[in-house]
């Protein structure tokens, strides 16, 4: 009986294998679309992402999000205050900036 469900399964899977990988391209030009509007770089789309989901994150739990060093997240923050405001605290943490990020994508479509 289990070899029989086998080779129906497989077709399945590479079906949800080729859709996964469609989503992840998706996904780069949804960011490199993003960046290129916004004149930011893809890798603050994607921490802008983190902070939109997650709300407020320190340096490394960001860093540790999305699986680059602490060093990135960094340079990051001090390139991109206007988009990620500091949270006056001494563990200092970065918040995306919501309302604002709104405003600034409605006035573009505008």
């Amino acid at each position: 009986m289990h070899e029989t469900r086998v080779p129906m399964i497989r077709p399945l899977m590479t079906e949800a294998v080729i859709q996964l990988r469609a989503l992840n391209v998706a996904g780069e030009r949804f960011r490199t679309a993003a960046a290129n509007h916004f004149g930011i770089d893809a890798l603050d789309v994607t921490a802008l992402g983190w902070l939109g989901l997650s709300g407020p994150m320190s340096a490394a739990q960001l860093a540790d999000a999305m699986r680059v060093n602490t060093s990135a997240t960094a340079r990051m923050v001090d390139d991109s205050a206007p988009q990620v405001p500091r949270c006056p605290r001494r563990h200092r943490q970065m918040q995306c900036a919501a309302t604002r990020s709104e405003t600034a994508a409605r006035k573009s479509l505008n």
